[in-house]
């Protein structure tokens, strides 16, 4: 009964994703002290990274699933359009 579950579908579904496309950002760095000028940590940056978030990220774990997918959403300013 697992393997129904496990096996890709015949006739995979047809998704329409509807919303805001963002672009999640991440930093990745180790931080050992706070900043004088106020309370925040001073991150030492290794490492940045970014990934389809919001909307993009649904539709993308759908086609990871096995679904065809069409996005439909708003993109906006500050780079990202080109980014995504």
């Amino acid at each position: 009964m697992l393997e129904a579950f496990l096996t890709p579908p015949k006739n995979p579904p047809h998704v329409l994703v509807v919303g805001d496309i963002i672009i999640d950002h991440y930093i990745w760095g180790q931080s050992e002290r706070l900043s004088p000028e106020a309370p925040v940590q001073v991150v030492d940056v290794k490492e940045e990274s970014r990934r389809l978030g919001g909307a993009g990220n649904v539709a993308d774990n759908l086609i990871a699933l096995g679904a065809s997918v069409d996005l439909c959403g708003v993109v906006g300013g500050m780079g990202a359009k080109l980014v995504v």
